[in-house]
């Protein structure tokens, strides 16, 4: 058995034998230069203060996406106090001609057994700096990261998703992300909203990145929602749009299949990454109509307050798995005509393991990251609520779950909300096959491939 594949008893042990499997796939690393010139972003959005995440493919305008459909006006749903979904109606076209070539002139088709959402992972240039600097320590996160989400899809069947990493790109200077930058509100903010429409327009014209379904842009700043009068209000972690997986809007020339999510380096953002997908794969908050250019089964019929993962109240176990009416909605999208770039195979060239992401970080580790602060418990309470010391109000406050794997007692781990024996095999026995690229750091400005081989917020 692989060292990766055998219980490791050490934060060290874990990171030492990530780093050995990387070392001997030839892992390759390049930080991100700026776009291309002229190059901004379009518009997207979606997610508000809970957990959300989601990422976009890349689309050459020269390939053939099929006929685009006639476009209606983009349509703010606000849902929930501080939820809000963008549901864009407009010029949904295929994306990716890899998958095109498949699907042209078939009306729909049912989607496989399993589908491999393959993202594209954009840490910003304070996302590299919260990690050190330190390549090989973001990949080991990131790659723990989506493993943390891939186990909340894991739940779900006909068809199954399993979340595989198209790349990861770092951007080691503020300008390699600058529909980020443009939209920076204050020293610490991000207006979510404008930065997620230029995100879209930048990948729209950005042809030099890998293939992808999903981008996915992480950064560690609050994102806030501009309103009428020009204050932009904090709150939001994530923001996608409703069904924008596989769409490019050719009038307004931007992707919809992107996402920004908050993520402040102690994994508070994996369940909002999950929550944000969720949107990109058609799934509206729990207690929401059905976008009428979506149709399908929507969410009336399942209460905002059961507290499932396209809520915003996930306290309890709930808080990890999908309410019928999103798994109803998951289905509709992905049996539909839009969905079938989504139905090819990833690249299968080495196996990438997976660590857990509490196995990576202690529990007062990750209160550091959110909070410089450290876990007011360590018990069965973590799974559901990571309670972290408050230092100005003097009161331990939780805003999201432990990351799975973390430590909840005496030989115990948090599994999907409940503390639970840890077994031999706590590190899943599964694997995602993909090539991830890194935009070079010398002139060319081109990308080259490397081999990821680790595993795989605010609540």
């Amino acid at each position: 058995m692989e060292p990766w594949k055998k219980t490791a008893e050490t934060t060290t042990e874990l990171a030492d034998a990530m780093t050995e499997a990387m070392n001997r796939m030839g892992e390759f690393f390049r930080n991100a230069q700026p776009p291309v010139q002229g190059g901004q972003a379009p518009q997207h959005r979606d997610l508000p203060r809970s957990l959300f995440l989601e990422a976009p493919p890349i689309y050459e305008p020269s390939e053939g996406r099929g006929p685009g459909k006639s476009s209606a006006t983009e349509i703010l749903n606000k849902i929930q106090a501080r939820h809000k979904a963008l549901m864009e109606p407009g010029d949904f076209v295929h994306p990716r001609s890899k998958r095109d070539a498949e699907v042209r002139g078939r009306a729909k088709r049912e989607a496989p057994y399993v589908i491999y959402p393959e993202i594209l992972v954009i840490v910003d240039y304070d996302g590299y700096r919260l990690h050190g600097g330190d390549n090989v320590q973001i990949k080991r996160y990131f790659i723990s990261f989506w493993n943390g989400v891939d186990l909340r899809y894991k739940l779900l069947k006909g068809p199954k998703v399993r979340i595989s990493i198209a790349g990861i790109i770092i951007s080691r200077g503020r300008d390699a992300t600058p529909y980020l930058e443009r939209n920076r509100v204050g020293r610490d903010a991000i207006d979510s909203a404008a930065a997620l429409t230029d995100m879209g327009k930048y990948l729209f014209r950005e042809r030099r990145l890998p293939v992808y379904d999903i981008a996915v842009a992480i950064t560690k700043y609050d994102m806030c929602r501009r309103r009428k009068g020009g204050r932009c209000t904090k709150g939001t972690a994530g923001f996608a749009y409703v069904g924008g997986a596989c769409v490019v809007n050719k009038r307004l020339e931007k992707v919809n299949s992107v996402a920004i999510i908050e993520d402040t380096g102690g994994f508070s953002g994996i369940i909002v990454a999950a929550h944000e997908v969720g949107h990109l794969l058609g799934a509206v908050h729990d207690g929401s109509p059905p976008p009428t250019y979506l149709g399908g089964p929507g969410a009336e019929r399942c209460r905002w307050e059961d507290g499932y993962i396209m809520s915003d109240l996930r306290h309890t176990e709930k808080g990890f798995r999908w309410s019928p009416c999103s798994i109803s909605s998951f289905h509709h999208f992905l049996n539909g005509e839009t969905a079938t770039c989504l139905f090819n195979s990833p690249h299968e060239d080495e196996s990438l393991p997976r660590v857990l992401p509490g196995k990576l970080l202690s529990l007062d580790a990750q209160c550091r990251r959110d909070r410089g602060t450290s876990a007011c418990f360590k018990d069965e309470r973590v799974c559901a609520q990571l309670f972290c010391f408050d230092s100005g109000s003097g009161y331990c406050v939780a805003y999201r779950p432990a990351a799975e794997g973390s430590p909840c007692g005496d030989g115990q781990t948090c599994n999907s909300g409940r503390c639970i024996v840890e077994h031999e095999n706590i590190i899943p026995d599964y694997s995602q096959h993909t090539v991830s690229y890194l935009r070079r750091s010398d002139e060319t400005d081109d990308y080259e491939p490397f081999n990821l081989t680790s595993t795989s917020r605010r609540s």
